[in-house]
């Protein structure tokens, strides 16, 4: 037996012991050329593929035991979890499954639930088997591309530097392989689609949040230093937790609503409890009439929101998301919805309206032989969201409508799930907000954010004929700055101008001793955990 096999071997059952030592030990003797690629990434990979399967089948093992008194408890709990993510074709679980290949400690509990949980074995042989290939190349990229002349002989700082390189890449690149999968399932093309991702990078409306908001850290940091820290944030609206940064409950908001404005407010009831039975009874003691709106307590930016049409969608629904604190909230019964960015000063007590953002809910109009994904391509505006629209949505793309029939496709208020959002500049002069100033003003504590509103003619606005759909503190965006015509100059300016009335709001609270009540602790907490306390 040559040395190579010998060295193969060595990978092969040193993968059992240890994923990474195999790796490292794998790379080196390559280097020595001692090994061939092909023979280190089939005796990694092969070797890996044993140990995954063969933990995964522990797990299975015992689920056959999963009815057993002792096991019973945390069968429950497992099954549980699962039910979320099952159906995901790359969703949270499945991200996990690619980072335990390079987090040491992570496989063992991660594959043996995976077994006992009854997750798909296809799907799991295919995502670590995958990853442990490309883990394996890229390695070999790396150390060929930098020649180093002993890898062993490296400090670990080096040598833990090309295993988080080779971690990166591999799930970016089967991160990237997995939504080509996705959207060569979901829309039977690849390239159109690509072209139009591709294209959005020059656009500042799609362009990520942490990248967008970049060149914004500066003045952030200057005003946070000069103009009393977190405090002055927390407190520019004392009345709402976290002054509506982050963590704020629908509840609580609708409380404020319901005890100082209750005839602008949307009937809403909150369903808590530990059990998707406790839930369920919640809701049928409500006794409700479908259509409905249901969503997360804790949720943003539309994730989470669902109108109910049936019993099993509401179903499927607390299934989905049994282990939230959930509202549910009546359907307007106006249509045209507008974004509200409000002010107060505290020293004048009178607000104003600092930006308005129109809605624009789209649709398509039939020709009777085009989906709904041809008709939202062939739309200029609409093609740039077309996975926005259908990410998150009941229509399926394919339906093709009839000649003449208009097919409303944008379904949520909600920039990130396809709605377009135009500035309304030219309505702030228009003497039509005066009574929803005058019902805002009696939010004691609420001084600065934006209102999500519903009403049908601008006549019925001024009149007072409107829904307030939801209320959000410091964290929501003026988001005007999201229209597709607005220049990248104006879009900053239009954010800075907001940070200043938050810092200065918050600081004149903080000032006059009308400081928020929560501590820096509980800010911590609920960004750590935002969405699961």
């Amino acid at each position: 037996m040559n040395d190579s096999l010998i060295t193969s071997f060595n990978i092969f059952w040193g993968t059992l012991i240890s994923e990474d030592l195999a790796f490292v030990y794998g790379l080196f003797k390559y280097q020595e050329s001692a090994l061939t690629s092909y023979m280190f990434v089939l005796s990694y990979t092969l070797g890996v593929y044993i140990g995954d399967i063969g933990l995964f089948s522990l797990g299975m093992l015992a689920r056959r035991f999963k009815h057993k008194q002792l096991i019973r408890p945390i069968a429950k709990f497992v099954e549980r979890k699962i039910s979320k993510y099952k159906n995901d074709q790359f969703g949270r679980l499945e991200e996990v499954l690619v980072f335990t290949r390079f987090i040491p400690g992570t496989r063992i509990p991660t594959y043996l639930f995976c077994g006992f949980s009854g997750y798909s074995f296809l799907k799991f042989s295919i995502i670590l088997t995958v990853t442990a290939f490309v883990y394996a190349v890229v390695g070999l990229i790396i150390i060929s591309l930098f020649h180093f002349d002993n890898l062993m002989d490296l400090h670990w700082t080096y040598r833990l530097a090309i295993s988080v390189s080779a971690a990166l890449a591999t799930y970016f690149i089967f991160k990237t392989i997995a939504k080509w999968i996705a959207i060569k399932k979901k829309y039977k093309e690849l390239k159109r689609p690509l072209e139009i991702r591709f294209n959005r990078i020059l656009m500042p409306e799609f362009w990520p949040s942490w990248f967008f908001y970049l060149p914004f850290v500066p003045y952030f940091i200057f005003k946070f230093l000069t103009k009393g820290g977190l405090k002055s944030i927390l407190s520019a609206n004392p009345s709402v937790r976290l002054g509506g940064w982050i963590g704020e409950r629908k509840s609580e908001i609708d409380e404020l609503l319901l005890k100082f404005i209750p005839e602008k407010r949307m009937k809403q009831f909150s369903i808590n409890g530990t059990s998707l039975i406790e839930k369920s009874k919640q809701i049928g003691l409500l006794k409700l009439n479908y259509p409905f709106y249901i969503k997360p307590d804790n949720g943003m930016r539309g994730t989470g929101v669902l109108k109910v049409n049936t019993q099993e969608q509401l179903e499927d629904y607390l299934q989905k998301n049994g282990d939230k604190d959930l509202v549910i909230q009546e359907e307007s019964k106006y249509s045209k919805e507008w974004g509200i960015y409000y002010y107060k000063n505290p020293h004048t007590q009178k607000g104003q309206i600092f930006s308005i953002t129109v809605k624009d809910r789209c649709g398509v109009v039939g020709d009777g032989h085009s989906s709904l994904y041809e008709l939202a391509l062939s739309d200029p505006e609409l093609k740039y969201r077309f996975d926005l629209i259908f990410s998150d949505n009941p229509v399926d793309p394919h339906f093709i409508p009839k000649e003449g029939e208009f097919v409303r496709i944008t379904l949520k208020g909600s920039h990130s799930k396809g709605c377009i959002f135009r500035d309304g500049s030219q309505y702030l002069k228009a003497p039509i907000f005066d009574n929803f100033i005058e019902n805002l003003d009696k939010l004691e504590g609420f001084n600065i954010g934006r209102i999500d509103l519903k009403f049908n003619t601008l006549e019925g606005l001024k009149n007072g004929e409107y829904d307030i759909i939801e209320l959000n503190g410091v964290g929501g965006e003026s988001s005007n700055f999201y229209d597709p015509y607005m220049s990248l100059l104006s879009r900053y300016k239009i954010m800075f101008a907001q940070w200043n009335l938050i810092f200065s709001i918050g600081s004149y609270n903080k000032n006059l001793g009308n400081k928020s009540k929560d501590s820096y602790y509980e800010l911590a907490r609920e960004i750590l955990f935002y969405g699961k306390v």
